[in-house]
């Protein structure tokens, strides 16, 4: 194992914290540009639908971990015992992100202002960077070709 690599992960910030941080600097954009906003068709139900899908696919995802019984923490890839690429890892290779991106699009839809797909943009910038490239090294470590076999098939987000 690359401890290197280890290193790269342990000392990022998790995930939903980033997700969290991404939804309050859209609130902030959302509240200086107010020119901006557009209002949407039925926004309780879009934006619930939306939230919900995102929920989805973080809780589906957590859901295989268990039965596979390996790690769930981002910042411990190199605690994984076996690679999921089964259910919703056919779809993509980072559900739970791409679920905490859908999210913030649910939340963006709530706030009504399409400058915010810059920030959810961003946020999936962000964790591409320095946290799915991190991990999927540590995963290569551990899983070599069978992990590349993987990412040839899935792509990284959708």
């Amino acid at each position: 194992m690359n401890q290197v690599g280890c290193k790269i992960v342990k000392n990022r910030v998790p995930p939903p914290l980033w997700m969290v941080l991404t939804g309050a600097l859209m609130w902030l954009v959302d509240r200086v540009t107010p020119a901006f906003h557009f209002s949407v068709p039925y926004l309780v139900e879009t934006r619930t639908l939306v939230t919900l899908v995102g929920v989805a696919f973080v809780v589906v995802a957590i859901i295989q971990f268990a039965k596979l019984k390996t790690t769930v923490n981002p910042l411990e890839p190199h605690k994984s015992t076996s690679l999921s690429t089964d259910g919703v890892y056919r779809i993509t290779r980072n559900p739970m992100y791409l679920g905490l991106a859908i999210m913030l699009l649910g939340w963006g839809i709530h706030l009504g202002n399409p400058l915010n797909l810059v920030c959810i943009t961003g946020f999936m910038v962000l964790i591409t960077k320095w946290q799915i490239k991190p991990e999927e090294a540590a995963l290569r470590d551990l899983f070599g070709k069978e992990f590349d076999d993987y990412c040839r098939r899935v792509r990284r987000w959708i």
